[in-house]
Protein backbone atom coordinates (compact mmCIF):
# COMPACT_ATOMS: atom_id res chain seq x y z
CA UNK A 1 0.00 0.00 0.00
CA UNK A 2 1.27 3.60 -0.49
CA UNK A 3 1.63 6.09 1.62
CA UNK A 4 -1.73 7.96 1.25
CA UNK A 5 -3.74 5.04 1.51
CA UNK A 6 -1.98 3.87 4.80
CA UNK A 7 -2.89 7.42 6.26
CA UNK A 8 -6.08 7.06 4.54
CA UNK A 9 -7.22 4.10 6.28
CA UNK A 10 -5.40 4.98 9.57
CA UNK A 11 -6.60 8.30 10.09
CA UNK A 12 -10.03 9.78 11.69
CA UNK A 13 -12.85 9.34 8.71
CA UNK A 14 -13.05 12.57 6.66
CA UNK A 15 -15.97 15.20 7.18
CA UNK A 16 -17.19 14.31 3.87
CA UNK A 17 -17.35 10.56 4.73
CA UNK A 18 -19.18 11.32 8.36
CA UNK A 19 -21.48 13.17 5.99
CA UNK A 20 -22.54 11.22 3.72
CA UNK A 21 -22.56 8.03 6.10
CA UNK A 22 -25.15 10.18 8.60
CA UNK A 23 -27.21 11.62 5.76
CA UNK A 24 -27.88 7.79 4.63
CA UNK A 25 -28.54 6.52 7.78
CA UNK A 26 -31.03 9.44 9.06
CA UNK A 27 -32.58 9.00 5.39
CA UNK A 28 -32.91 5.08 5.78
CA UNK A 29 -33.82 5.68 10.30
CA UNK A 30 -36.70 8.03 8.63
CA UNK A 31 -38.57 5.72 5.98
CA UNK A 32 -37.98 2.73 8.56
CA UNK A 33 -39.51 4.81 11.25
CA UNK A 34 -42.88 5.93 9.33
CA UNK A 35 -43.15 2.22 8.70
CA UNK A 36 -43.31 1.37 11.63
CA UNK A 37 -44.80 3.66 13.35
CA UNK A 38 -47.43 5.25 10.57
CA UNK A 39 -47.47 2.26 8.68
CA UNK A 40 -47.84 4.81 5.38
CA UNK A 41 -44.53 3.27 3.22
CA UNK A 42 -45.04 0.13 1.17
CA UNK A 43 -42.35 -2.66 0.95
CA UNK A 44 -40.73 -1.40 -1.72
CA UNK A 45 -39.68 1.85 -0.23
CA UNK A 46 -39.81 -0.04 3.00
CA UNK A 47 -36.66 -2.13 1.31
CA UNK A 48 -35.08 0.94 -0.18
CA UNK A 49 -35.07 2.49 3.32
CA UNK A 50 -33.53 -0.49 4.57
CA UNK A 51 -30.48 -0.60 1.88
CA UNK A 52 -29.88 3.13 2.93
CA UNK A 53 -29.47 2.59 6.62
CA UNK A 54 -27.46 -0.55 6.39
CA UNK A 55 -25.44 1.26 3.44
CA UNK A 56 -24.97 4.56 6.09
CA UNK A 57 -23.82 2.39 8.73
CA UNK A 58 -21.24 0.36 6.24
CA UNK A 59 -19.80 3.69 4.81
CA UNK A 60 -19.21 4.85 8.70
CA UNK A 61 -16.80 1.84 9.33
CA UNK A 62 -15.70 2.61 5.83
CA UNK A 63 -16.79 -0.32 3.55
CA UNK A 64 -16.84 -0.16 0.03
CA UNK A 65 -19.92 -2.83 0.23
CA UNK A 66 -21.78 0.85 1.89
CA UNK A 67 -20.63 2.40 -1.69
CA UNK A 68 -21.96 -0.33 -3.61
CA UNK A 69 -25.31 -0.49 -1.62
CA UNK A 70 -25.53 3.50 -1.73
CA UNK A 71 -25.04 3.64 -5.79
CA UNK A 72 -27.05 0.70 -6.48
CA UNK A 73 -30.05 1.77 -4.07
CA UNK A 74 -29.80 5.09 -5.23
CA UNK A 75 -29.15 3.95 -9.20
CA UNK A 76 -32.71 2.22 -9.14
CA UNK A 77 -34.41 5.16 -7.61
CA UNK A 78 -32.92 7.19 -10.16
CA UNK A 79 -33.70 5.57 -13.07
CA UNK A 80 -37.31 5.17 -11.68
CA UNK A 81 -37.33 8.90 -11.40
CA UNK A 82 -35.88 9.14 -15.28
CA UNK A 83 -38.16 6.76 -16.57
CA UNK A 84 -41.88 8.55 -14.92
CA UNK A 85 -40.32 11.95 -16.10
CA UNK A 86 -39.34 13.12 -12.53
CA UNK A 87 -36.20 14.40 -13.28
CA UNK A 88 -37.05 18.09 -11.70
CA UNK A 89 -37.57 17.10 -8.58
CA UNK A 90 -36.05 17.41 -4.73
CA UNK A 91 -36.09 13.57 -4.97
CA UNK A 92 -34.20 13.50 -7.98
CA UNK A 93 -31.45 16.02 -6.73
CA UNK A 94 -31.14 14.92 -3.55
CA UNK A 95 -30.41 11.36 -5.88
CA UNK A 96 -27.56 12.67 -7.75
CA UNK A 97 -26.22 15.02 -4.66
CA UNK A 98 -25.84 11.43 -2.32
CA UNK A 99 -24.10 9.38 -5.37
CA UNK A 100 -21.87 12.13 -6.18
CA UNK A 101 -21.12 12.18 -2.12
CA UNK A 102 -20.00 8.56 -2.35
CA UNK A 103 -18.13 8.94 -5.38
CA UNK A 104 -16.70 11.38 -3.56
CA UNK A 105 -15.40 9.34 -0.81
CA UNK A 106 -14.38 6.00 -2.40
CA UNK A 107 -11.33 6.74 -2.48
CA UNK A 108 -11.87 6.35 1.63
CA UNK A 109 -13.64 2.91 1.91
CA UNK A 110 -11.50 -0.34 2.04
Amino acid sequence: MTTLTQQLLTARPSRKLRVTATVLWALGLTGIVSYAVWGTADLEFTVFSLSLFVSGLLLRKRRKAGGVLAIAAFGMAGIVQLATGAVLTVEFAITVVIVLLVLAVWRELR
